[in-house]
């Protein structure tokens, strides 16, 4: 399994959307993907008050899922709203107005209501319940915005130090491997779509 992690936008709301919904065009509504992580321009579309709770009936008994859910437009407002938040805590990185304004765009074209993270891949990397914990508490961060820095790296595993380079430069030839991990683990890589940052050129 390789851990993946997904963006969906579409008009179904609970988290999940894709699952035992055959009328879900995977295609058009899985936006973007990661791997082994949750990208962090994609955490700040949430808050803790987001973070649901389901059971869903499989075929074997009850599966029981968790995820963050909320409209596009209140994510959107959200990831705004922690815009001199993000640019403050990394500074000595260049900010992050660059990303979000390419995320932000990127995001309000897409077709749909609501917003969710795809997780059930993720969990297998942590502990019973311990995704869960750390999710929460990089949520309620945000809400409280203060103690960002630490959650947000644990799970986006974006690296310090390094100024976080922009699209130009994450499309030239001499971009250092460590700077183009950065971009990805800030924004998220494509799926079936591509996004503005992945560069040109077959896949």
């Amino acid at each position: 399994m390789a851990s993946r992690t997904f963006l969906t936008v579409s008009d179904v709301d609970r988290i999940y959307p894709s699952f035992q919904n055959p009328s879900f065009d995977v295609d058009k509504h899985t936006v973007l993907a990661s791997i082994g992580l949750i990208p962090m321009l994609w955490l700040c579309l949430f808050r803790e008050r987001d973070l649901v709770e389901m059971e869903f009936q499989g075929d074997d008994g009850p599966i029981p899922a968790f995820a963050p859910l909320t409209t596009l437009e209140q994510g959107l407002s959200n990831l705004r709203e922690v815009g001199p938040l993000l640019n403050e805590t990394f500074a000595p990185e260049g900010g992050l107005t660059h990303h979000l304004t390419l995320f932000a765009d990127y995001l309000a074209i897409q077709a749909g209501r609501y917003v969710t993270i795809g997780l059930s891949e993720l969990e297998f990397l942590y502990v019973e319940g311990g995704l869960r914990t750390v999710l929460r508490a990089a949520l309620r961060a945000l809400d409280e915005q203060e103690n960002v820095l630490t959650p947000l790296l644990t799970l986006s595993e974006v690296r310090l130090g390094r100024r976080f380079v922009t699209l130009a430069e994450r499309r030239s030839a001499e971009c250092a491997p460590e700077d183009r991990a950065n971009y990805y683990n800030i924004l998220g890589d494509h799926w079936i779509q591509r996004p503005p940052w992945d560069p040109p050129g077959p896949y």
